[in-house]
């Protein structure tokens, strides 16, 4: 499985099944996947090779915890770029939600 995952962005450090009903994964990702992104492709990729066995492995909730670490200025400068990154569809509304973005310099 981990070279599937690793085709999308994934790479599965570790595994564990805990209490025989929830699967565990310590896992890391290239910048640009997106937490959805890297639980979509972890329980896709499992689901369709034990789909036989268990057709329905998975619920749909989940839950992820951050274990890595990022220096305070490259976070910050990530949420910084995320309003022109992610515009409104609508440009009335990326110009009223521009004026309330916060420039922290």
């Amino acid at each position: 499985m981990k070279p599937l995952t690793e085709k999308d962005g994934v790479r599965i450090l570790e595994y564990r099944l805990k209490d025989g009903v929830a699967s565990q994964f310590l896992f890391s990702t290239l910048p640009e996947v997106s937490p959805s992104s890297a639980i979509r492709s972890v329980k896709g990729r499992l689901q369709h090779q034990i789909r036989k066995q268990v057709p329905k492995a998975f619920k749909e909730n989940y839950s992820i915890k951050s274990v890595g670490s990022a220096k305070l200025d490259v976070v910050q400068h990530y949420l910084d770029t995320q309003f022109e990154h992610h515009p409104m569809a609508d440009p009335e509304v990326q110009a009223r939600f521009g004026k309330y973005q916060i420039d922290n310099p």
